[in-house]
Formats: structure tokens, C-alpha cells, sequence
């Protein structure tokens, strides 16, 4: 399986092309270290209080279209129904600075990114996210929240004549700069986090791309 993660990550010699998946939320100012892991679990715990017994949060990727020519993106929608008060994200996101090491910090406070990659045997989209860090809250209300995602079928990255790359299946750009559409197929359509959020992982979708 070809792991395509963020274009500027294993990316050698040459200039590859970097194209981003889109975000939704503007570029954040300034980074900081947040609070330790206890204090987060008593704000999650405390945040979701407002969820009465039996209640619970639920989200449902909806997409515009699930059967479209590669290269094309596809429009879709995060719907998020909170039975119970509003939560900040914001405040309950975390990410663990130095993943797998024992002890390791974590950064929180951070308002999260999300975005949709599409994934199948051969090929696995990873969105790469900004490092920068907005305070910006990211309110989910009572009631239903929808947030505006795109998913991108094309590689998120490829390279420049001469250039090399760490990662395997990075293809070579189409006319110097251009980044190539993804082999025609069945993919799912999955949601990322840039971070740890106290949401339940949608079901992915089913998606077909033709040539």
C-alpha cells in the first residue's frame, strides 16, 4: 500500500509540489503547551456533563457524491447531533508531542483541523495539518452541527523531474507541477482530526472514481 502522507514529509532531492488538503479552519497564530492529561479528562468529563443518561453525541459523514471522475474533489459535510450542552473543542483537543515515548507531553488548547482521506489496498491518503496553534474556540452546540469537509482524489503530493522521495508511491507531477488524480477505484472515505477529540469516529463512506 502506497502511504501518502503530507507532501512535504519524505520528500527529498528536487521540489516536490505541495498540495494541501483543505482545512477548515484558517492559519493559527502562535503554539502552546498545554495543561497535563488529568486536568483534560476532568474538562472532557465536566464538558459532557450536560449529556443526560443514555445520551451521547453522534456524527455522520455525508458527501455531495459518492461516484465522480478522479481529480475532482468532493464536498462534503461533518453532521454532529449533541443532545446535550455545548462542548469547545478547543479546550478538550490534545496530541501527544513525541508519540510511542514514555512520559510524553501533550500539547492542548489548540482549536483541531479536520479533514476527509480516502483510502483503499493500494493507496492511503494522510492529510497533512498546519503545526501552528489558534486558541479560536471550535464550539459543537446543542442540537446539530455541521461542518463543511473536502475530500481531494488526487495524490496529495508528487515529484518534480529529478526529484526522490523516502516515501514509496509518490508519483512522478504531470507537466512539471501539476499533482496526478488517483488511480480509478473504490475507495472509503474516512474523517481525520488533526488531534484527539472527544467525537466518535464517523462510519466512512464508499466512494468510486472513473476515468
Amino acid at each position: 500500500m502506497s502511504d501518502l502522507s503530507g507532501p512535504h514529509r519524505g520528500l527529498g532531492q528536487g521540489r516536490p509540489t505541495r498540495h494541501r488538503v483543505p482545512r477548515s479552519t484558517p492559519p493559527p497564530p502562535a503554539l502552546r503547551i498545554g495543561r497535563a492529561p488529568v486536568l483534560l479528562l476532568v474538562l472532557v468529563a465536566t464538558m459532557l456533563a450536560g449529556c443526560g443518561a443514555g445520551e451521547k453525541i453522534t456524527d455522520q459523514l455525508v458527501l455531495s457524491i459518492t461516484k465522480v471522475a478522479a481529480g475532482r474533489p468532493i464536498h462534503g459535510t461533518l453532521v454532529v447531533d449533541n443532545p446535550g450542552g455545548p462542548i469547545d473543542l478547543t479546550k478538550l483537543a490534545s496530541i501527544e508531542l513525541h508519540p510511542g515515548k514514555p512520559g510524553s507531553a501533550r500539547l492542548t488548547g489548540c482549536r483541531p483541523e479536520v479533514a476527509v482521506g480516502l483510502s483503499n489496498r493500494q493507496v492511503s491518503q494522510r492529510p497533512a495539518f498546519d503545526l501552528s496553534c489558534s486558541p479560536q474556540p471550535f464550539l459543537i452546540a446543542h442540537g446539530t452541527t455541521r461542518i463543511e469537509v473536502t475530500a481531494l482524489t488526487t495524490y496529495l503530493g508528487c515529484l518534480q523531474p529529478g526529484g526522490s522521495s523516502s516515501q514509496p508511491g509518490t508519483p512522478a507531477c504531470l507537466n512539471g507541477n501539476q499533482v496526478p488524480p488517483l488511480p480509478a477505484g473504490r475507495y472509503q472515505a474516512s474523517v481525520v482530526w488533526s488531534e484527539t477529540v472527544p467525537l466518535p469516529r464517523p462510519r466512512s463512506v464508499t466512494v468510486t472514481l472513473t476515468r
